[in-house]
């Protein structure tokens, strides 16, 4: 993936979107982000279709049976307790971001359903995410980016 808008973390082994999403505090509006960081969230999701369309064409290319998770992770910052007092709100808001997101992307002609051979699951995290940033709440009010392949049966 293109490095100017994603980041690959080794400590989660997922990608992080390098854009800047700074959401308000307690909101998942994407139109309440600026222009430049829509616009660029539009050319990510835009490269990240275009991955896993080249991922879908190169499977049935060489006829290879290879299913892919993408999972869109929304995250949501602690402050004052919250996560103690209400950790519902936090699950709830960054589902929504991530959601916020999909539908952002779907609107723009994104539409990841179209893969037969993607799964898209929308998370959130809440205030517990794996791969939160201790050291500035504030960065938590961002998305992550998983694309995993699905393994087939367990087998002894």
């Amino acid at each position: 993936l293109d490095s100017n808008y994603y980041a690959y973390d080794k400590k989660t082994s997922r990608y992080k979107l390098q854009i800047d999403v700074q959401f308000p505090t307690n909101n998942a509006n994407i139109l309440s982000l600026t222009s430049e960081v829509r616009s660029n969230l539009e050319i990510a999701g835009k490269q990240l279709f275009h991955k896993m369309d080249a991922l879908d064409k190169k499977a049935k290319s060489n006829d290879l049976k290879v299913d892919y998770l993408l999972v869109i992770e929304g995250t949501t910052e602690r402050f004052n307790g919250n996560q103690r007092i209400m950790p519902d709100v936090g699950y709830k808001l960054s589902y929504n971001r991530a959601l916020s997101l999909v539908n952002f992307w779907q609107d723009r002609g994104y539409d990841f359903k179209k893969f037969k051979n993607c799964e898209i699951i929308i998370a959130g995290s809440g205030y517990f995410g794996k791969s939160r940033n201790t050291d500035d709440e504030s960065d938590n009010r961002k998305f992550l980016i998983q694309i995993t392949p699905k393994i087939g049966e367990f087998k002894n």
